[in-house]
């Protein structure tokens, strides 16, 4: 049987994007047919032993924002199995290690343009997030309105990867969707004699079963022939691997990351192939 995906874990700050990556991370568990977790990381910097108490007092309140934030969200779905979750601390750290604990297939969190706003508090925790986190992370732009994906851009540079069990959250969505998925390479520079690749070769069987297609592009800039690519094919969702030591290495930078996901007006599913 193949891996799904159970359980999604949702973390907000209550902002305005956080509220619409929430309810297309609920229409997205629907779909799936997975639970959800609802989280929230609050902090408050300590001085003195007496923080300690206001910090419990202030827990409880906490919760409570959360209870509300989840009744409301919930509206229509009210077949999910959904709970919440509160925690003290850095928001990535308690994401890393609540991935790790509840087991989390899927991370789906919002993200906002560049902004001096609160907002935008989400967004630096998303980047954050896919350096640190070793969990498939669905990030939802502001742009995003609907769930609809009927089309999927697969970035790929087709290194070699051994056995290629870290798609299977991408083709439980594909099971889901029945969309189309367009497997796209960047070169800097592409031969017409090159012949493919063994790794290019059993990229296509993994999605044999699949609506697929194959598309080369030439271009020293990576992420914009990418985001080219998409918008002129009306992606609804890219999907990204990580790993350190490949031509994605600068994708993956800390302050590329950054880039990427706050610039992207296209959801991104970002894939680690060491999980």
């Amino acid at each position: 049987m193949k891996r799904q995906i159970k359980k999604i874990l949702i973390p907000t700050d209550y902002s305005p994007n956080a509220k619409r990556a929430a309810k297309f991370g609920l229409g997205m568990a629907k779909l799936l047919n997975a639970d959800v977790i609802l989280f929230h990381a609050y902090h408050f910097p300590m001085t003195t032993s007496e923080d300690m108490v206001y910090i419990s007092e202030m827990r409880k309140g906490e919760v409570k924002k959360l209870e509300d934030e989840k009744n409301l969200l919930s509206v229509g779905f009210k077949d999910l199995n959904i709970s919440i979750m509160v925690e003290y601390g850095s928001a990535v750290d308690l994401i890393e290690s609540i991935s790790e604990k509840e087991k989390i297939d899927l991370i789906i969190m919002g993200t906002k343009g560049e902004t001096d706003s609160l907002d935008a508090v989400l967004g630096s925790v998303a980047s954050n997030a896919i350096n640190n986190v070793k969990c498939t992370t669905l990030v939802i732009p502001e742009e995003t309105r609907d769930l609809v994906i009927e089309e999927i851009v697969l970035a790929a540079d087709f290194h070699a990867t051994g056995k290629q069990d870290f798609y299977w959250p991408l083709l439980h969505i594909l099971d889901k969707t029945n969309a189309s998925i367009d497997i796209v390479n960047v070169k800097s520079e592409i031969s017409l004699q090159e012949v493919p690749s063994a790794s290019e070769i059993e990229t296509d069987h993994v999605f044999e079963d699949y609506k697929h297609s194959h598309h080369f592009l030439e271009s020293d800039n990576v992420e914009e022939a990418l985001f080219d690519f998409a918008n002129v094919h009306e992606a609804d969702l890219i999907a990204i691997l990580t790993r350190h030591y490949s031509l994605w290495e600068r994708l993956w930078h800390k302050s590329l990351a950054k880039k990427l996901v706050l610039h992207s007006t296209i959801p991104l599913l970002i894939i680690h192939e060491d999980v």
